[in-house]
């Protein structure tokens, strides 16, 4: 990919970066100044007649217990899921250039993974994750204007640097640079300090490369909802029992025992009458009259409220006039 920078005319092109080089821009540029061993591919921005990026980003296997249960979440299993591990641009940088270089870089993994060139990703690329820290100021909008959007909350362990007893929130190196000790002896310092548990949060972002689940394999909400609309529908299908009530109303309807038969039949459910999927409520007119039958939740005892995934969860069918709903 090539375009050319507005004020002086020169190419600016978006490629592959070799690892030795991404190695570089981690250790050297980015403020973390760490590689990660299990990076897979980066890429850039180059300048014309420049042999080094002045934009950068890389990816690597998802990495944390975290950001793989917020992936499986999402319908997305970590190995069709990439890391962004790190990114880094030049402050002269033209505008934009970060969310060009995403685009650009998602174009490149979602091809490759068609083609089966991503050994670490399995049956097609879902989604790329990543997590932003807005403690250092940043905004996350270049990762917005590439449809990343925040998907969860991850803790993170904060370290300071203690000024008279109150505590500075800093990096590592800037912390050390200040006291004038190298990073490894920070630990021993006693103006340095770390959170004894998570302060602050992470925002973890994620771009999912299709709006549906990239498998048939639901999520845990997914299989809560189907689970339970299972024992809705057992216990309707089943009844008329004990549990079952009517209002007068319903009961007055002529051929009532032909309503009860058409609540057990019902299978008339819609995003407008069932928007949960749970299978606890349906409409249907009788006799010309507009009725409902509902299912609800309760304890043995009938006197609190129970999850209905409860093996304690005892249901009761309601059928009633909208009237007198």
């Amino acid at each position: 990919m090539t375009v050319k920078e507005k004020n002086t005319g020169k190419r600016i092109t978006m490629k592959r970066v070799g690892l030795e080089t991404s190695r570089v821009c981690a250790e050297e540029l980015h403020y973390v100044h760490k590689s990660r061993e299990d990076e897979i591919i980066a890429f850039g921005a180059y300048v014309e007649d420049y042999d080094f990026p002045f934009a950068w980003v890389s990816y690597s296997p998802i990495g944390t217990e975290a950001e793989q249960t917020i992936a499986t979440h999402t319908g997305r299993e970590p190995n069709r899921t990439l890391e962004m591990t790190r990114a880094w641009n030049a402050t002269w940088s033209p505008k934009n250039t970060m969310s060009v270089l995403f685009s650009y870089a998602h174009s490149q993994l979602q091809n490759m993974s068609k083609q089966e060139m991503l050994p670490d990703v399995t049956q097609g690329l879902g989604g790329v994750i990543t997590a932003i820290n807005p403690n250092l100021g940043f905004s996350g909008m270049a990762f917005s204007g590439v449809d990343f959007g925040v998907v969860g909350l991850k803790p993170t362990n904060h370290k300071f640097l203690l000024e008279n007893g109150v505590p500075i929130y800093m990096l590592r190196r800037d912390i050390a640079k200040h006291l004038g000790v190298a990073i490894t002896a920070l630990v021993q310092h006693p103006r340095y300090g770390e959170s004894s548990m998570p302060l602050l949060h992470t925002n973890v972002m994620m771009v999912l490369f299709d709006k549906s689940p990239m498998s048939n394999e639901q999520t845990p909400e997914q299989q809560d909802k189907a689970r339970i609309a299972q024992l809705n529908d057992e216990f309707r299908r089943s009844g008329p029992t004990p549990d079952w009530i009517a209002t007068a109303g319903a009961i007055a309807l002529s051929n009532f025992p032909g309503l009860v038969q058409a609540v057990r039949d019902y299978d008339d459910f819609t995003p407008g009458n069932d928007p949960y999927g749970e299978h606890d409520f349906g409409n249907l007119t009788w006799d010309n009259e507009k009725t409902y039958w509902k299912i609800d939740y309760y304890d043995q005892a009938l006197q609190y409220g129970e999850d209905a995934l409860s093996p304690l969860c005892r249901r009761i069918m309601t059928i009633l006039l909208a009237s007198e709903y």
